[in-house]
């Protein structure tokens, strides 16, 4: 491309849909946006940053790394969904004082075999609202164990 009038020369590759995700980490904005677009390529971009993200703010993620096994697979929105939830997740935990891990455990559900549900993650969330609005009463601690009887808590909020 030529240069017109000493302006600088303009990158081809800037103007590519989802370029806006090759030099920065994306917002949680940009990664609703793209959940939402019909473009594959934006779709890529827009998972491959989110996954950058997720491996620079939890690296044991298990969405975190390259798990791409075919090239004909394009991410569908869900797949960033999934990556922008991690993200927002692991960054809960940290405003926390809690490990990713240990946020994650606070909703596995013992009741279905330590599995993360849906029911789970609501349990979580009323217990770390009830800590964090002083509802629990003295030393009390939130915890959560993979058997509903007995065994080592595998997280824990408070002191």
């Amino acid at each position: 491309m030529a240069q017109v009038d000493g302006a600088p020369e303009e990158d081809p590759a800037e103007n590519e849909p989802g370029s806006e995700f090759e030099h920065e980490d994306p917002t949680d904005e940009q990664l609703r946006e793209a959940e939402q677009s019909p473009d594959p390529a934006v779709r890529w971009r827009a998972y491959e940053a989110g996954k950058r993200e997720l491996a620079k703010v939890d690296p044991s993620s298990p969405n975190a790394g390259d798990d791409i096994s075919s090239p004909e697979w394009a991410p569908s929105g869900r797949d960033i969904e999934r990556v922008r939830n991690d993200i927002a997740d692991a960054k809960t935990a940290k405003a926390l004082g809690l490990t990713p891990e240990q946020y994650r455990d606070l909703a596995r559900d013992p009741a279905h075999g330590g599995q993360i549900t849906r029911g789970g993650l609501q349990e979580r969330d009323t217990a770390i609202m009830a800590w964090k609005t002083g509802q629990l009463k003295g030393r009390q601690r939130v915890r959560r164990t993979l058997k509903p009887t007995s065994g080592p808590p595998t997280a824990r909020i408070g002191t």
